[in-house]
């Protein structure tokens, strides 16, 4: 991530300390790059967390200039599809610090906050300042889809 110029960024820090330090735990790595110049704007790191593998954790890092360009809200919805698709789990989580979570309650429909943490999740920074977010795949199959179609859809089509 430094390499790319992403070590930097706001979260960063949350980012680095949800991703597993074991390298067996992580299943993808990805970086993101604007199709518009191709230049690296983001990181994402996919890790099977919980009992029986049946949660994905999703860890997210963009820049946050990208967000004007919609490019932040285009990479999460289709690394969120990937994750689904790519692999057989019921839910997909994700952290978010304390002062970015609320751009999470407009989505109340697919994502929802996780009070109680799930088998095999910890708090990456120790402390109240990180709040985890869960996709479940049954919600995601039934809004995200639809979402995601029109995403993709040319410009002048949506």
């Amino acid at each position: 991530m430094e390499k790319e110029g992403l070590a930097g960024l706001p979260a960063a820090s949350l980012v680095l300390a949800s991703v597993p330090e074991e390298p067996d735990d992580v299943a993808a790595q990805f970086l993101i790059a604007s199709t518009v110049n191709d230049s690296v704007v983001g990181f994402c790191s996919f890790s099977r967390v919980g009992a029986g593998g049946s949660l994905m954790q999703i860890d997210v890092l963009m820049d946050p200039e990208t967000g004007a360009l919609g490019i932040t809200l285009e990479a999460n919805v289709l690394l969120v599809n990937y994750a689904f698709a790519q692999w057989e789990v019921d839910r997909v989580c994700f952290w978010s610090a304390e002062e970015d979570s609320e751009m999470f309650g407009a989505n109340r429909a697919i994502i929802r906050e996780e009070k109680i943490l799930p088998e095999g999740i910890r708090n990456p920074l120790e402390n109240k300042s990180a709040r985890l977010f869960v996709i479940d795949r049954s919600y995601w199959e039934k809004y995200g889809a639809r979402f995601l179609k029109w995403l993709v859809r040319i410009p002048a089509d949506r």
